[in-house]
């Protein structure tokens, strides 16, 4: 009993002395590692193929029960264009609706009380279509309709995932032609990489902001008149480290 307790000591006490001997030679070989790190960007221009349209519906009277009806109302008549431009029911949705109350202002307040002096109902309808010549005629339609903002207007592609790996693969073989460039001239070898990082961008609004019906008005032809769709930027860049030899 006593020798095979002395031989397991043994043991144990030769497999600490290669851990600790092994240990400072690989984390110091970790440490000299020679490495590169570089960039990379790509970017693929593509042809939309789904359209999307969000319009709001904003009503305000002093009374609730009729500022919901003929909010009620609007928000019914802008829906049913998707009748007239064979919109399917799933690709037309109202979201985002709210009701808050408006409150007296500091100037017509008769009493230290905060009185209702009227309310606001607001929602977004948005409207998701394959057809860029139905964007112009639909806005209009939407405003008479009773929208009365612009969300945004967006261009996409139901290809975007294919569309993103191709520019991420770009983006990768320009980081590692980056490299071996570099490294050439250093008279190294570009070896594997150790670690990469992605991000990427994909830019498919015509408008992003809140746009209102004076404004709309205001704007040239190109954008009631007749919008030119052009091809929408899909971009990627990743940041890679390599092994240098």
């Amino acid at each position: 009993m006593q020798s095979i307790s002395i031989r397991a000591i043994c043991l144990v006490v030769t497999s600490s002395l290669i851990s600790l001997l092994l240990s400072p030679a690989t984390a110091s070989e970790e440490l000299t590692r020679r490495k590169i790190k570089t960039n990379g960007t790509a970017v693929l221009y593509v042809q939309p193929n789904v359209f999307t349209v969000i319009v709001g519906v904003e009503t305000v009277d002093k009374d609730l029960k009729k500022a919901y009806q003929f909010h009620e109302q609007a928000s019914a008549k802008v829906l049913k264009l998707t009748e007239k431009y064979d919109i399917k029911p799933g690709d037309a949705q109202t979201t985002q609706m709210s009701v808050s109350p408006i409150y007296e202002t500091e100037s017509q307040k008769k009493s230290s009380l905060k009185l209702i002096k009227g309310y606001n109902i607001s929602n977004s309808i948005s409207f998701t279509f394959d057809n860029p010549k139905t964007i112009a005629p639909l806005l209009q339609d939407a405003i008479e309709s009773g929208a009365n903002t612009i969300g945004s207007v967006t261009f996409n592609t139901t290809d975007q995932r294919k569309y993103l790996d191709e520019t991420r693969i770009k983006a990768l073989h320009a980081a590692r032609e980056k490299a071996e460039l570099l490294a050439k001239e250093e008279n190294s070898v570009v070896g594997k990489a150790m670690e990469i990082t992605e991000s990427y961008s994909f830019s498919d609004g015509l408008a992003s902001n809140n746009i209102g019906i004076q404004q709309l008005q205001n704007m040239q032809n190109d954008y009631l008149g007749g919008i030119a769709v052009g091809r929408i930027p899909v971009r990627a860049s990743v940041s890679v480290t390599y092994e240098l030899r």
